[in-house]
This record gives C-alpha cells, sequence and structure tokens, in this order.
C-alpha cells in the first residue's frame, strides 16, 4: 500500500495548493516553437448534466467561470456510449463500426497505427498517455512506441496488491487484459463472482488502511475503478499530470483520461449532499424500449451523487488549469476538455450500460482553451467526438491523415460544416471484429432531427427492429417519438445510417 506521510487534511490542502515551482522550465525539442497540446479526459460525464450547457444544479459553476476564455461545443457528441467503443473514437478519429473495438472480448484496434499519438510522433513531439480505465490502457499499449511516455494506470490508483500485476510483472499489458477479462463489470464482459470476493478479502486490510486514512473527506468511500474496486484520488491524478508536464519534451502532446465522474458516484466531503432536497424536477419519461427497470427513488438518489461527484470534477479540473496558468504553462499550450461518452437517469435506467442512444448518453462536453484567448465562443453546430482528432492535428499545423472519418471544427476550418451533416453514435452488440454488423444501436443526428436505430438485439423481441425518431429543437427531452408520424423522414435516415454500417463492413463481407 502506498505510505502517506501527511495527515489526510495536509495532503489535501497541499493538493489544492499545488506548487508553481514545480511547472520550472522544460527540456525543449528541436521544434520548441511548436504549442503544446493537452488533452483532458473525464469519464461518463454528461452535458446534459452540466450547468454550463443550462442544466438546472450548479454542477460546473467554476468551469463555467473558465469558459470565459474557451471555444465551447455546445452540441458535441460521443461516437460509441461506452468506453471501449467512444475512447477508441476518440483516439482514433474513426467511428466503431471502422475500428471495430468494440467489447472486452473485442478491444483490439483495427489498424492500430492509425491514431493520434502515431500522427503527433511523426512530427517530432513527446508524447504522453495515461489513465484510470483499464480499458483505455489496453489501447495505449497497442499504439506502442507512438506513445514515448506511458504512464501505467496502476501510478494513478493506490497501491493495492494487485495478483496479475504481481503475475505479469515484466508484461503490463498482459496484466491488465488478464484483469479484464476476470474482474471488469461492464458491458459485454464475462466477469466472475468468485475471483472478485477472492480479490476483496485478500485486499481487505489494504483498503481498511486506506479508508481509515482518507475516510473522513470522502464519507461514501474513495473514488475508485470497478474492475476490481481499486481507490484512487483525483488530487493525485490531476497534480501527476503537473508534475508530468513539468519535465516533458516540448513540444509535447499529451493525454490524461480520467474515471470520475463514472461510477461509483463517490465525492469529496464538501460537495455530499450538496444537491439533498433542493426541489430540483426533472420530467417524466416513457422507459427505454430495452431498460433496466430501476426504481424511481434509486434514479433519482443516483442522479444526486452524480450531480455531486460533478463538482468533484468541477474543482479539479478548475485547479489543474489555474495552476497550469498561474506558471505560464498555457502561453504555449491548447488545453482540450472532453468526455467518451455520458450517462442517464432516466427511462427506468441508471449509467450507460443499456443500448440506447439518448440525448444523456450521446451528449457529451467539448471545451478548447486556446493560448491566451480571453474571449468565449460558441460553437452550436453539431460535432462528433471523431472531429477532435482532425480538429488538434490542424491547430498543431499538422494535416489530417485520410482515414480519419472526422472533420476540422470551427473556428479553425477554413468554412462553415456542412450543412445537415450526419453525426453518428454506435453501440455495437458482441460484434465480430472480422464478421459484418449484425446487431447494435445506431443513432443518426442530422441537423435538428434524431433517429434511434435498434437492431438485432434479443432482448427487442417481436419489436425487432425498433426505431425512434426526435425533434432535438422542439423536443429537446426526446418525450415524443415521431416515428410513426414521419415515416419518410425515418425511411429517409435510416437509409443513411444502414448504409454507413454497409460500407463500413465491406472489407468483412465474404
Amino acid at each position: 500500500m502506498m505510505k502517506p506521510t501527511l495527515d489526510r487534511r495536509q495532503f489535501l490542502k497541499l493538493a489544492s495548493l499545488a506548487s508553481l515551482s514545480a511547472l520550472s522550465p522544460r527540456r525543449v525539442s528541436k521544434d520548441a516553437g511548436a504549442a503544446n497540446v493537452i488533452v483532458v479526459v473525464f469519464d461518463a460525464w454528461s452535458a446534459e448534466n452540466m450547468s454550463l450547457y443550462g442544466y438546472q444544479r450548479k454542477t460546473t459553476p467554476l468551469i463555467e467561470q473558465l469558459a470565459k476564455r474557451a471555444v465551447v461545443y455546445h452540441q458535441h457528441y460521443a461516437a460509441g456510449t461506452w468506453t471501449i467503443p467512444g475512447a477508441a473514437s476518440l483516439m482514433t478519429g474513426r467511428y466503431p463500426w471502422t475500428h471495430r473495438a468494440t467489447s472486452a472480448a473485442q478491444l483490439k484496434i483495427a489498424n492500430p497505427t492509425q491514431n493520434i499519438f502515431q500522427e503527433f510522433s511523426k512530427a517530432g513531439y513527446s508524447t504522453i498517455g495515461a489513465t484510470h480505465n483499464v480499458f483505455v490502457e489496453h489501447y495505449l499499449y497497442q499504439f506502442g512506441k507512438a506513445i514515448s511516455d506511458h504512464i501505467p494506470y496502476t501510478d494513478l490508483l493506490f497501491n493495492i496488491s494487485l495478483p496479475f500485476t504481481k503475475l505479469f510483472g515484466k508484461d503490463p499489458e498482459a496484466a491488465a487484459v488478464a484483469q479484464i477479462r476476470a474482474f471488469a463489470n461492464e458491458t459485454n464482459v464475462q466477469s466472475t463472482l468468485f475471483l472478485g470476493k477472492l480479490f476483496e478479502k485478500l485486499t481487505s486490510q489494504e483498503r481498511k488502511e486506506i479508508e481509515s486514512f482518507y475516510g473522513d473527506d470522502f464519507p461514501l468511500g474513495l473514488p475508485g475503478i470497478p474492475v476490481p474496486d481499486i481507490p484512487f484520488l483525483l488530487e493525485y491524478g490531476v497534480d501527476h499530470l503537473i508534475e508530468t508536464l513539468r519535465s516533458a519534451i516540448q513540444p509535447h502532446f499529451s493525454y490524461y483520461h480520467f474515471y470520475p465522474p463514472h461510477q461509483p458516484y463517490r465525492t469529496r466531503e464538501e460537495f455530499h449532499n450538496l444537491f439533498k432536497k433542493d426541489g430540483a424536477a426533472f420530467p417524466a419519461k416513457p422507459d427505454a424500449v430495452i431498460n433496466e427497470n430501476d426504481d424511481l427513488n434509486d434514479i433519482g438518489k443516483s442522479r444526486q451523487r452524480y450531480d455531486e461527484f460533478m463538482r468533484y470534477v468541477d474543482a479539479e479540473f478548475y485547479r489543474l488549469y489555474t495552476t497550469l496558468q498561474d506558471s505560464g504553462a498555457l502561453e504555449n499550450s491548447w488545453l482540450v476538455l472532453t468526455s467518451d461518452h455520458g450517462e442517464m437517469f432516466e427511462r427506468g435506467c441508471i449509467g450507460h450500460e443499456v443500448p440506447t442512444g439518448v440525448q444523456p448518453i450521446v451528449h457529451i462536453p467539448l471545451l478548447i482553451f486556446p493560448p491566451g484567448q480571453q474571449q468565449r465562443i460558441d460553437i452550436t453546430t453539431n460535432t462528433s467526438a471523431v472531429d477532435v482528432l482532425p480538429t488538434l492535428l490542424d491547430i498543431a499545423g499538422l494535416p489530417t491523415p485520410d482515414w480519419a472519418e472526422g472533420l476540422i471544427l470551427p473556428p479553425y476550418n477554413s468554412g462553415a460544416l456542412p450543412d445537415n451533416r450526419n453525426i453518428f453514435t454506435f453501440r455495437p452488440d458482441n460484434l465480430n471484429a472480422r464478421q459484418p454488423t449484425r446487431r447494435g444501436t445506431a443513432t443518426l443526428v442530422k441537423g435538428q432531427m434524431k433517429l434511434i436505430y435498434y437492431f438485432g438485439l434479443p432482448e427487442l423481441g417481436e419489436h425487432d427492429p425498433w426505431v425512434e425518431l426526435y425533434d432535438l429543437a422542439a423536443d429537446p427531452d426526446e418525450l415524443v417519438n415521431l416515428a410513426d408520424s414521419q415515416p419518410d423522414t425515418v425511411n429517409t435516415l435510416l437509409k443513411e445510417i444502414t448504409a454507413a454500417i454497409e460500407q463500413a463492413d465491406q472489407p468483412y463481407t465474404s
């Protein structure tokens, strides 16, 4: 176990006052004039629950202050509805039906050299990758030598005795994969109750020591990753990023993928019960065609916990930003804030494991902080996570590779994005990477219209396939399914979805 040398109060106070001297001048490469690019991802972060985007609870008041210096994208969409497809799309600039990484059984990215680290590395940038998330960790290993400083995910966690880390001590990638196979409990993962209980028993004393040390500051328990439940502090992850940037060779491309506000929702003491009995009211919505039938009281409590956990994210990102700014580190760095997918508390569902494409799952934040910018720019055009790769390459003065499926975003592109552009989100279900797509949930946003297409899923039964159509301008809460009343629109959008899937499937069709 990590042996703290400070009491918990001292640690948290020092964390909130991170030494600016830690960001002393860094080593530079031959192209030292090029700007750095820093990408910060918070997992399962829905724009629908952010006050920045109009949510009724003040979940992001500090980020709202910072947004006065940012480009804020209002209609930004994830390419996948959970980490495996969503994070792969963010890092490759390709949709899930193209990169083919879709489940814990299929984590292998097609053409893994086609990724954002590779493009920056080829241009002479040093590259840094770090994450709490074991699925993202596996992708970082796949990108290989394109990442000059790959920080093992265990470096961001408390050093509990991880059995697979010990077993595969000389092969951390194998250790990460073994842990996924044994413990993961997200969608399409075959977990085992036996190993989970054994792990808890073997590490119970270590956990007790950690919880007793920090417990007063985290009333619901420490944040943790659930594969298995290994605790961490977001404060430490932020400090790790700051310290890493201190010694990074410039110019650098850095990618940090943090776990909060992903469940379990365990916020810091100052935000605990912040929204309890606050009078917030949310519209009743029809159950999803596939749902978990969660109790409304459970849904309301989970939403409260999630919103309070988001305040923890808000505070720590603010600390990160102000520390970098005060040190001068942002004078020659672009800072990007986004997520891989969202989270939902409605329609009989909690989380993001139900196969659906409603707004809380697919609508995610994107903010870009250019060096020296002092005014806010709001972009209301529909945009996609696959656009992040070409946009970041463009602001670094690098070309967009021909394999990328996204576009350069305004205000950095040479002209307006195409009207009624297709924005896709895809959640394949048990896709065999070498076979055509047979079942899943595909979402298409085109202008103000949104189509959700469910097909081949056994839970649909006689309702297979199922289609939902929403007018997001007139009905932002997606209360009225227009599929029956607008068959022509359904047919048009459905043809575009199926055509995109069929085109992507061509290499795998015998």
